[in-house]
């Protein structure tokens, strides 16, 4: 089968390739037409957000005479988006005639095969995905329960549209020009616990008896499987939801506007937040878990829909960036070129990068890294730093077990990633460094060829690792295990002066101020472990463990199903540590005698390990008594000093 003759573009001139749709009849195969245009020139044309889908099934289209094979999902929304097209022109009255419909596909326009043209369409991509008159954010080439949490998501905007007349007493009148901030300023101003009962009316359940077990009908499935779908996560999919002045999510059947996706799903959002805090009595305990599941599942779908809307509100460049880092860094993206986890957010990054994809990974990565620590230093200048330059060590540093040859400390993404060995800190408050006067001082972060150079604290050394991993049902089979081992070999008080029970509870959640209800822990102990209260764990649970029967144990259950598993299961391969006199949690790679430091710019403490004359990077680490910046006496007490550790 012989490939597209591309004609070659014009990098002085801007030139891009537009899909022209030349044939369509209603059973045979469409044919298209390739035309280079020069985006300085602001062409008229669509484009297209999706995924390339599997890629060992494919069929056939026709572009300038020549059969290319393509994956079926980008064949089917090629096939639909013009009629999808046509209904949108048609409601805004543009005039537009259907003979100038173009429409760009990254597959297909660029040359895939010729990576020095690769190199130079991806620094367009921003004025592709801002200059096209919308963008199709294609979800899936099948219909079914897609299509299906599309309209409920439809429905979901009408009702938001009731609660605003409710509310204000007006309708919801949201404009192109406008719609971010007043999607903005509606999130933060309606009453969203009035929309309970209107979404649990519609959704929720038929009949009192169902009421119990919320929500079991087809519409909360449907928008499981919306928030499931791999679309997502995929790397690209960050700026090209982000650019567009107008989106619409499509599938086969139906498309839905970015505005009503915004404000239906915050509105969903909220629904399930209250009903996941008990603040409808309609709804019991488990269902109260399974709002908290959905809640999570579709908790992504929501991050990239406020990413999209913070991009366009004035002020919030320097948050938008982080949190586009954050999603690159964190583990939530994926890319079939690694380098596509730098080359493809470089248009909302604005780093001073050039894409090339004959680089090496290791140069690529080590290129952005030092590029990101100087841009984080551009952004914020103490005392408003948010998040030190250092941020990324403790999402995605490379770490001991690394594939590949790149420097512990540079970030690697979850292809060269390994599995078990990443800490995620939860918490997004933690002042490690930032209250330290001596560090604040000390010298400013630099790279040297592949070494990081850093000032920081040594504060404690690792000398006990609780001999089981974390996982997602270390909860349900190890904790009692767990409690019992700290407890025998500690103070019942921990170093900060709470209670050890507390602390570790804390710990496992990743929670800075060491308070947990332990009643909560005293029923998992009783009714799932069929514990018999002993031993120095019986003593520290004997108050919290009066008066519990049997229904507030399977709440206290169901309590902990929805709040532990998803910490749990973030953490699997994880660890439990220890020092003479402070427990946290680190990477799986951990070993003793591993060094708990605290450095300038990183907010959550680190675990490196000497070798030789350097240090290697191996984890970040949760760990109650060094959070806050407690290291700030060790030192004023000379128990510690600030030193410059190589990082390599």
């Amino acid at each position: 089968m012989a490939s597209i003759p591309y004609t070659d573009l014009d990098p002085e001139k801007r030139e891009i390739r537009l899909l022209e749709v030349v044939c369509e009849p209603a059973n045979t195969q469409f044919s298209y037409r390739l035309h280079n245009v020069s985006l300085d020139d602001n062409p008229y044309f669509i484009a297209l957000s999706y995924v390339w889908g599997d890629h060992l099934v494919t069929e056939n289209i026709n572009v300038d005479g020549f059969k290319t094979p393509v994956t079926v999902n980008l064949a089917t929304a090629l096939r639909n988006v013009k009629k999808h097209w046509l209904d949108i022109q048609s409601g805004r009255n543009t005039g537009r005639d259907a003979v100038q419909f173009r429409i760009w596909a990254d597959a297909i326009c660029i040359n895939q095969q010729n990576l020095p043209e690769k190199s130079e369409q991806v620094p367009l991509m921003k004025d592709i995905y801002s200059n096209a008159d919308f963008v199709f954010a294609w979800l899936s080439s099948e219909d079914g329960e897609i299509s299906t949490s599309l309209e409920m998501l439809e429905t979901a905007f009408y009702l938001v549209k009731i609660l605003v007349h409710i509310n204000f007493g007006r309708q919801l009148d949201i404009t192109d020009d406008e719609w971010a901030e007043t999607t903005h300023t509606l999130n933060h101003s309606v009453n969203w616990a009035e929309m309970v009962p209107l979404v649990l009316t519609r959704f929720g359940y038929s009949s009192r008896e169902e009421r119990e077990i919320f929500p079991a009908s087809s519409c909360w499935t449907a928008l499981k499987k919306l928030a499931d779908l791999s679309y997502w996560s995929r790397v690209w999919i960050l700026q090209e939801l982000m650019l567009p002045k107008s989106l619409y999510f499509a599938c086969p059947s139906r498309s839905l506007d970015h505005f009503k996706a915004i404000m239906a799903v915050t509105g969903i959002m909220e629904v399930l937040g209250a009903i996941q805090r008990g603040q409808t009595r309609d709804v019991g305990a488990l269902g109260r878990s399974r709002a908290s599941i959905i809640r999570s599942q579709l908790f992504l779908v929501q991050w990239r829909l406020n990413l999209r809307q913070a991009f366009h509100l004035q002020g919030y460049e320097d948050s938008c960036l982080y949190h586009v880092l954050s999603s690159t860094l964190f583990g939530t993206i994926r890319a079939t070129d690694p380098r596509d986890y730098v080359y493809g957010v470089l248009a909302i990054t604005k780093l001073d990068i050039t894409p090339d994809y004959r680089a090496s990974i290791r140069k690529v990565y080590l290129d952005y890294a030092r590029k990101l620590v100087n841009r984080w230093s551009t952004l914020w200048q103490p005392p408003d730093r948010t998040n030190g330059r250092l941020f990324f060590l403790s999402l995605c540093a490379a770490g001991v077990q690394r594939n590949g040859d790149l420097p512990t400390w540079v970030p690697a993404f979850n292809d060269l990633r390994p599995q078990g060995w990443f800490m995620n800190v939860r918490t997004s408050s933690s002042l490690a460094f930032r209250d330290v006067a001596e560090l604040r001082r000390a010298s400013e972060v630099r790279i040297s060829d592949t070494s990081l150079w850093v000032a920081g604290v040594k504060a404690q050394k690792i000398t006990y690792q609780y001999h089981k991993p974390l996982g997602a049902d270390f909860w349900t089979k190890d904790l009692l295990d767990c409690f019992e081992t700290l407890l025998a070999g500690r103070k019942s008080t921990y170093i900060t002066g709470k209670p050890l029970v507390d602390v570790i509870c804390c710990t496992l959640l990743q929670r800075l101020y060491s308070e947990y209800d332990l009643r909560r822990i005293a029923s998992l102990f009783l009714y799932f472990y069929k514990w018999v209260p002993s031993g120095k764990i019986g003593g520290e649970l004997r108050q919290a463990m009066e008066g519990l029967d049997e229904m507030e144990m399977r709440d206290n259950m169901e309590a902990m199903l929805a709040e532990w598993t998803p910490i749990m299961s973030e953490n699997t391969g994880c660890r439990l540590v220890g020092t003479d006199d402070y427990i946290g949690i680190a990477g799986g790679d951990v070993q003793n005698d591993d060094i708990v430091c605290v450095l300038k710019d990183c907010d959550s403490p680190v675990i490196l390990r000497p070798e030789g004359d350097h240090f290697l990077f191996v984890s970040s680490c949760f760990m109650l008594g060094l959070m806050e910046g407690e290291v700030s006496e060790m030192l004023r007490s000379q128990m510690a000093e600030v030193e410059t550790f190589e990082i390599r």
